[in-house]
């Protein structure tokens, strides 16, 4: 034991401990995962503190939460705590502290989240089964009292003598008939996540049977006074097998029983006729009798038709009487229906089967009577009537009347057929007479016949009747016959007439007029021309021919009957007028081209009644015509149709009467592509002094090809712009004269051709021309390796390049051109042929003419430069001397053309350079060839003053390169562009500013190229000089 007394000082025993000086309480442990394998206890395991004070640890104790159950373990390091007496199936945390010789330590941070496992269940109390043990009551089961965790799920098996019952695995049972004389016990399952046990309930007592269920009723069906009934056994029997069934009757209580124990019929005797009933059927066991089962359906009880007293006929027995019978009396299940049945000396008259009769001719002396048949639906019986006496026959009944007819001028027939009833005696003679005058004609036979009537009066109309005589006296007369009229000849009193349209195949028809005459006369016809009969013309109708047109038409109607005939004439036609011919046949069509078509056709076989005097082609679509003036089959042609277009034709023919309605439409054709329709002109605007813009539209229709390129055409001059594209746009003009009115059309030109041109433009009229020098001059030049001219090219200010003039002067290459003066004056100076150069220069005047040679002055050499300087003055520079030998020598020229001897060279030597003014009165040579051995190029440049001077080098900017070209621009600006290096071509330029300072290299603008006017070579190196120093 041990008692502390202050701090840091603990008594054990009588000893007196003291603490090293400086020791503490350990630090907390680190805690680590905790778990748990069986319901009641957790390990839970730490690691030693990284300080335990300064004093050996004795112990660490692990506390739960929730609960504060610890474990202990007793040694120094780190391990592993049992905590024990947990509760199964509960989360806990824990934490460790860790005890030395001066206390204890904090507690660790909490460990992990742990759940004991749950524990199996365990059956401390048997279920218990209370109920009665009889068959169709309810048992139930307690679960018992259980242990285990967590919560416990129970599950139910009933069992029968021990053995599971199927699907009885509810807390209750119903108990069936199966169960009876068996005990009856549960089976209760528990079951939790920890485990299952089981525990028998109490066993009952043996189940008791009971009375049998209800059968299920089946059909019932009546057999006369008896029934029999139908019936399916219970589906229970009570638990004790059914010994019989019984069915009883409602009404009346009446019974019958089957012994059996399953399904059958029942038969219940002693019914009451025409009694309707319904059963019921009840099972008996040895418990005793069941519940009865739902009632039948309703039958009745029946017998068959009896007669008991004979049926009677009342009436007199006289042909043409009704005789009637009554049906007697009857006994038999109700309805019971009648039928009857005539007899004549006991043999069934046929259709005699209604309860009247009315006696005929057949009936006369025989005696008659009637057999009644009572039916209903379970049989039927038959009664013999009383016999009547014999009939008694009476006079015949009334002929039937057939037609009359007229046989001659005073003779006539009268048919007749007998009567239905000769009144029961044979019929002696038939009588007939005649309305007016009552003249008769008799026939003596009994059956239907004719009777021939003479003495009547010719042309008169009557009617007959008809009686028949027998035995007994004459009948009654028939009804009249039709009426007839003795015989006429025939006499015409309206004449015929004539109708229908009078003209080339139209049908003429003739009505006969109106005749007298009987019988009705027939008539025949005869069509005339001009008073001629007209051969096989003798129908009533007439379909006239080309031989009527212009002719008159008549008709003969002649009457005939057996007594006479006679003949009428009809009006006379008018003339008969042609007709439209009939539409042409098999229509072909053919391409002609982009804008025509064949069209073949055959003449119409009918061509109207006069000759056909020509036939028109037309055109789907557009309806375009061409015609052909003649009668017969033929080709015509069509011309104006739209290239590249789908065509049916129709084709009509036309005579002095019309034209025909349209041939059926021939084949589809498709014409060549063609010239596109004209443009749209839109609006011309003029640009400057010689150029303009025309605007158009692209056509609608471009003849079936694609627009390759339009032009535009100046009115006046003729004047042309191109430009290649489809659609629409703007043609810029070029070459016009200043201060002129214009207008433009614009054409469309595809690969068939050009099409007609639009309307005219707007009128326009260019600006008046700038002042100063208009003209230039192409000169001199090499057109094959080792072939060189002289000849010169003007240009006029409008741009027009004129043919070769006449060669003057050196034929020579690679020489310099420059203008000069102030009045418009050019020059072309040295040059040369292959490797010799020439010191000779040419003055071209303001008209453009060339002069001879002058005289030599300077150095000679090709390949040089010339510009304009000081506003009419120039001069050459530098060069190729021969050879590879290059120099840098300068010629001045005066405002007169005078050239003067060289000048000290200035700046690099070089050859292939490029010069242009600028600045309004200075120049400038830049870049070219210093070598070519090596090819070797450079870009210094060097200014030229207004008075001619000649400056060093300045600095070299640009892409070196030669073989390039120089231009003045805007009035006091230049511009070097393109050129070569030996290796490349480019499309570089660089601005030269009015001081004469030069830009570096601008973006490229064009295709790169090698410039030849500055080179050696085909087709022709020449001088270029344009005398107008705005351009």
């Amino acid at each position: 034991m041990s008692l502390s007394i202050g701090p840091g000082i603990n008594i054990v025993g009588s000893v007196i401990i003291t603490p090293a000086i400086g020791t503490t309480i350990p630090n907390n442990p680190i805690i680590g995962i905790a778990f748990s394998n069986v319901p009641t206890s957790a390990n839970v395991p730490y690691t030693a503190p990284s300080d335990n004070g300064g004093s050996t640890i004795l112990k660490y104790i692990a506390t739960s939460n929730p609960g504060g159950l610890t474990g202990t373990l007793n040694q120094a390091g780190s391990g592993t705590i049992t905590v024990d007496g947990l509760t199964p199936a509960t989360s806990y945390s824990f934490r460790v502290t860790a005890t030395n010789s001066i206390g204890i330590s904090s507690p660790s941070l909490p460990s992990n989240i742990i759940s004991t496992p749950g524990a199996g269940p365990l059956n401390t109390v048997a279920p218990l089964v209370t109920g009665t043990a009889t068959v169709g009551q309810t048992l139930s089961t307690t679960n018992g009292t259980w242990t285990g965790t967590p919560t416990i799920i129970f599950t139910y098996q009933w069992q029968r003598n021990g053995v599971n019952i199927s699907s009885a695995t509810s807390s209750t049972y119903i108990l069936v008939d199966a169960d009876a004389e068996n005990p009856i016990r549960c089976v209760v399952t528990g079951t939790n996540s920890a485990g299952t046990n089981l525990a028998n309930s109490n066993a009952t007592s043996n189940v008791s049977p009971i009375a049998p269920g209800a059968p299920t009723i089946g059909t019932a069906t009546a057999i006369g006074t008896s029934a029999t009934v139908d019936f399916t056994s219970p589906v229970n029997n009570g638990g004790s097998t059914i010994l019989s069934y019984t069915a009883t009757s409602s009404p009346g209580g009446l019974t019958g029983t089957v012994t059996q124990s399953g399904s059958g019929t029942i038969t219940v005797t002693g019914l009451t006729i025409d009694t309707s009933y319904t059963f019921t059927v009840t099972a008996t066991n040895i418990i005793g009798t069941g519940s009865p089962s739902a009632a039948s359906n309703s039958i009745t009880a029946y017998s068959s038709p009896s007669n008991t007293v004979a049926p009677v006929v009342s009436g007199t027995a006289t042909v043409g009487q009704t005789l009637s019978t009554n049906n007697g009396t009857w006994l038999g299940s109700a309805p019971i229906t009648f039928t009857y049945q005539w007899q004549r000396s006991d043999t069934n008259i046929g259709g005699a089967t209604s309860s009247t009769y009315i006696l005929v001719a057949a009936d006369a002396e025989n005696p008659i009577r009637c057999v009644v048949t009572g039916t209903n639906i379970y049989g039927n019986a038959s009664a013999n009537s009383n016999a009547t006496s014999n009939v008694a026959a009476i006079v015949p009944g009334a002929p039937t009347i057939g037609t009359a007819t007229p046989t001659s001028l005073t003779t006539a027939t009268v048919a007749f057929t007998a009567p239905t009833s000769n009144g029961g005696s044979t019929i002696l003679s038939y009588t007939a007479t005649s309305s007016p005058g009552g003249i008769t004609g008799t026939l003596t036979q009994s059956g239907s016949g004719i009777i021939a009537v003479t003495g009547l009066t010719t042309g008169t109309s009557y009617t007959f009747t008809v009686t028949a005589t027998n035995s007994i006296g004459t009948s009654s007369p028939s009804a009249a016959s039709n009426s007839i009229t003795t015989f006429t000849v025939p006499v015409n009193t309206v004449a015929p007439a004539i109708s229908g349209t009078q003209s080339y195949e139209s049908v003429l028809s003739c009505s006969t007029g109106t005749w007298t005459g009987t019988p009705t006369p027939t008539f025949t016809y005869q069509w005339q021309r001009n008073g001629g009969n007209i051969s096989l013309a003798t129908s009533n109708t007439y379909t006239l021919t080309s031989f009527d047109v212009f002719t008159i038409i008549s008709c003969i109607v002649t009457g005939t009957n057996p007594y006479g005939t006679s003949s009428a004439n009809s009006n006379n036609t008018s003339s008969i007028q042609p007709i439209a011919p009939g539409s042409p046949t098999s229509i072909t069509a053919f391409t002609n081209g982009s804008s025509g078509a064949y069209v073949e056709f055959t003449a119409p076989t009918n061509n109207g009644g006069t000759a056909i005097s020509s036939y028109t082609a037309t055109s789907s679509p557009g309806g375009i015509t061409g015609t052909v003036n003649q009668s017969v089959s033929g080709t015509i042609t069509v011309t104006g149709l739209t290239s590249a277009t789908n065509y049916t034709f129709t084709v009509t023919a036309t005579n002095s009467a019309g034209t025909s309605s349209p041939s059926s439409v021939s084949n589809s054709i498709t014409t060549n592509n063609g010239p596109p329709n004209a443009p749209t002109i839109g609006t011309a605007t003029a640009t400057s002094d010689q150029t303009a813009n025309v605007a158009y539209t692209a056509p609608a229709f471009n003849g079936g090809a694609t627009i390759i390129s339009y032009t535009a055409t100046s009115t006046p001059g003729d004047i042309i712009g191109t430009i290649t594209q489809a659609g629409s746009g703007i043609i810029s003009m070029t070459r016009l004269v200043p201060s002129t009115s214009y207008t433009f059309t614009v054409t469309a030109t595809n690969n068939v051709g050009t099409g007609s041109p639009s309307a005219a433009s707007n009128s326009i009229t260019t600006s008046t021309a700038p002042a100063g020098p208009k003209k230039a001059i192409f000169g001199f030049g090499q057109t094959g390796a080792s072939t060189y001219v002289s000849l010169t090219n003007l240009i006029s200010y409008y741009g027009i390049v004129a043919s070769n003039t006449t060669g003057v002067g050196s034929s020579r290459g690679s020489l310099a051109a420059t203008g000069y003066g102030s009045t418009g004056q050019a020059m072309f100076a040295y040059g040369g042929q292959s490797t010799t150069g020439y010191p000779y220069s040419n003055l071209v005047s303001n008209t453009g003419v060339v002069a001879t040679n002058t005289s030599i002055v300077g150095t000679a050499r090709q390949q040089l430069a010339a510009a304009m300087y000081g506003g009419d003055k120039a001069v050459f520079g530098y060069g190729i001397v021969s050879g590879s030998t290059y120099t840098a020598v300068t010629n001045k020229v005066s405002n007169l053309g005078v050239i003067a001897t060289d000048t000290a060279g200035v700046g690099t030597i070089r050859g292939y350079l490029a010069a242009a003014g600028y600045g309004t009165d200075k120049a400038i040579f830049g870049y070219g060839q210093i070598s070519n051995f090596p090819n070797t190029a450079t870009s210094i440049s060097n200014k030229v003053s207004n008075t001619g001077v000649v400056a060093a080098n300045t600095t070299g900017v640009g892409t070196i390169r030669y073989g390039l070209a120089a231009a003045g621009y805007g009035g006091d600006k230049a511009i070097f562009g393109f050129g070569y290096d030996g290796t490349q071509r480019y499309s570089k330029t660089n601005l030269v500013s009015n001081t004469g300072v030069i830009a570096t290299d601008t973006t490229n603008a064009a295709s790169a190229i090698l410039i030849t006017l500055c080179t050696l070579g085909p087709p022709r190196n020449l001088g270029l000089l344009m005398l107008n120093s705005s351009i």
